[in-house]
């Protein structure tokens, strides 16, 4: 399954690459929309580009994914503290690996309807794009966090069970002019 993520990404990336488009004055974003058909939907997205090239700097810029998480009512406290025994001190071991630069957890302070909820929200800034879309899985260190490998995986399991869905959303800053 993360094969398919990455082969999306690196297809739009490409289509994005292809496309002809001025690079700005400075180092600095841009809102593009891209024509129906470009990808595998029609999106309007925020691209950094560089002065230089003006091509997409997956290779040095960090990346920003917003990780949501929507839980099963009445299971958001215990969801969350599998999250922080058995996923964070992964992400912790990568953030001193250098793959990740930063990470930030959020919940939202008042409620939403059922259809938009969301329970948590998990910012990582990666190093860049190709470090967050690589087939890295954690094998060298989640020995090493939790030699109990059968409790780590059956509170994994837990968790999975606990989330009604997950998704993801990759952000970049979008430059605010003012008149």
């Amino acid at each position: 399954m993360r094969g398919f993520f990455a082969l999306r990404f690196l297809f739009a990336v490409t289509a994005f690459m292809l496309m002809p488009i001025s690079a700005p004055a400075g180092n600095e974003s841009i809102i593009t929309t891209k024509p129906a058909g470009t990808t595998a939907t029609n999106v309007t997205e925020i691209a950094p580009l560089t002065r230089a090239s003006g091509t997409a700097n997956s290779e040095v810029a960090p990346f920003a994914v917003e990780y949501y998480y929507k839980i099963r009512w009445g299971y958001s406290r215990e969801f969350w503290q599998l999250f922080n025994r058995n996923h964070y001190p992964i992400l912790l071991k990568q953030k001193e690996q250098g793959r990740i630069l930063e990470i930030k957890a959020e919940a939202p302070f008042y409620h939403a309807n059922e259809t938009d909820r969301w329970d948590y929200r998990v910012t990582i800034v990666w190093r860049n794009a190709s470090v967050a879309h690589d087939d890295y899985d954690g094998a060298d260190i989640i020995p090493v966090l939790y030699p109990d490998q059968e409790r780590f995986r059956k509170e994994e399991l837990r968790r999975f069970e606990l989330m009604l869905a997950h998704w993801d959303v990759v952000v970049t800053p979008a430059r605010l002019v003012s008149r």
